[in-house]
């Protein structure tokens, strides 16, 4: 599917005077995002990276931020966290008030929160959150309160972490929101049970969950399979767990 999908955006950049920056900016933005999903991250990084620099010479904003933030994902996802980190604070400086600075919030409030400096990664997933309230954006607002529904748990703030899941639940019900996000919503409800010690309620959301060949793409298979794992883990089903990870590497 994604093979599919690239081939064709790679047909429409070939298409395009190379003069077009801003419409460059949009099909390698795609190209990049979709080899994102694949998995294919050296492939990723290079269409990226062509679409900051035809987003930055268009004045395409939209363009060359997303370009950064996923940018910043791959950094994170080769083990760069640090650097994931710097770039997201450059995003988030840079980026204004562009909705898509709200996802560097949220990615910087991800990585916060695994160092465990959970005041700083709470203001900025709310950052992110009050960013995309602004502009309107469901899907990404439900991202962001799923964020901070597992920040706030690790605080032993369970009532606000329910709070968060919340507006996620009435999110997901009154917008029209695409499935890895709604995917990405489960995975940190069964996160923050996990958390809370609920072993029957993160088995019962964990059974919700699709089948792996069903997750969509590489990143969301990848946190969807790590969360089960840690469930297998929490069950003492060492032996599960394992398959899972063998099946990840594999």
């Amino acid at each position: 599917y994604y093979a599919r999908i690239t081939h064709l955006w790679v047909k429409a950049l070939a298409l395009l005077p190379t003069d077009a920056l801003s419409e460059r900016s949009i099909v390698a933005l795609n190209i990049g995002i979709t080899q994102w999903f694949a998995g294919k991250l050296d492939k990723a990084k290079a269409a990226l990276e062509e679409a900051e620099r035809t987003g930055r010479g268009s004045a395409n904003m939209s363009a060359w931020i997303a370009a950064l933030v996923f940018q910043g994902r791959i950094l994170a996802a080769q083990g760069r966290p640090q650097d994931a980190a710097d770039l997201c604070h450059r995003i988030v400086e840079q980026g204004g008030q562009a909705s898509m600075a709200g996802l560097a919030h949220y990615d910087l409030a991800r990585l916060l929160y695994e160092w465990n400096r959970l005041d700083a990664a709470v203001d900025h997933a709310q950052k992110g959150i009050a960013l995309n309230l602004q502009r309107g954006s469901p899907e990404f607002q439900v991202g962001g309160y799923g964020v901070l529904a597992l920040i706030k748990q690790a605080q032993g703030d369970s009532l606000a972490a329910q709070e968060a899941l919340d507006k996620t639940a009435q999110l997901l019900g009154e917008a029209d929101i695409s499935p890895p996000t709604r995917l990405y919503n489960l995975v940190i409800r069964l996160l923050v049970a996990l958390a809370k010690g609920d072993l029957e309620a993160a088995s019962r959301i964990a059974a919700q969950a699709p089948p792996p060949q069903e997750a969509g793409s590489f990143p969301d298979l990848l946190f969807l399979m790590s969360a089960q794992a840690l469930l297998f883990l929490a069950l003492d089903q060492r032996d599960k767990a394992a398959g899972l990870i063998a099946h990840l590497h594999g």
